[in-house]
This record gives structure tokens, C-alpha cells and sequence, in this order.
């Protein structure tokens, strides 16, 4: 079942998370693939020892870790951190499974 939560972030976040990830530095999105989804994955990731990144993961895992929505429908223990993908023409991610260790945030 998948469930919508409307307005984790209000629109001058994303505004300013996109102006943020507009600049920096994107890597081969096969640095984080496991072996199955490294064949079918082709996007940019945003660097994953970057400060930004660490700044804007807080920011969305703490607004999404602090919804009611959220909380009642995934009873989460952890979550993973966000990855940040960029996607240009070209680019996909194929069919996959997430490897069951992606890392956590908290």
C-alpha cells in the first residue's frame, strides 16, 4: 500500500533544497547499487560524504520522522538515509531490490 503525506516540506524548503543541490557535486549513482541494481542503474548521486547532503538529509529525515501520517503508517524503529538522485536524459534506474543494509539515519 503506498500512502501520500501531503506538505512534509512547505514550498520554500523545496525551493531552497533545489537551489541547494542545483551546484553540487553529483557522483555515478553505482556507488551505492549492490551488485543486481548496479546492471540496471544509470543516475547521478549527490556525494555521499558531502556536508550538504548531511544538512539536507537532517532537514527532510527530521520533517518526515516528525509527521503523525508517517509515525502511524510506517511505525518506523529506523530509516534509511536519503540518497539525493539527479536524473538527466538518458538516465533510468531498472528494475531492483534495495540491498537489505543501506545505512540509517538517527
Amino acid at each position: 500500500m503506498l500512502i501520500t503525506i501531503p506538505r512534509v516540506l512547505g514550498p520554500e524548503e523545496i525551493r531552497a533544497i533545489r537551489a541547494a543541490l542545483d551546484g553540487a557535486p553529483f557522483v555515478d549513482g553505482k556507488l551505492t547499487a549492490g551488485f543486481a541494481a548496479g546492471r540496471v542503474k544509470r543516475n547521478l548521486e549527490l556525494e555521499r560524504e558531502s556536508e550538504l547532503r548531511a544538512r539536507l538529509a537532517q532537514q527532510v529525515m527530521g520533517r518526515l520522522l516528525g509527521n503523525e501520517l508517517f509515525q502511524a503508517a510506517a511505525l518506523p524503529y529506523r530509516a534509511s538515509t536519503p540518497i539525493f538522485a539527479r536524473y538527466v536524459p538518458g538516465m533510468f534506474y531498472g528494475d531492483h531490490v534495495d540491498d537489505p543494509v543501506m545505512g540509517t539515519f538517527g
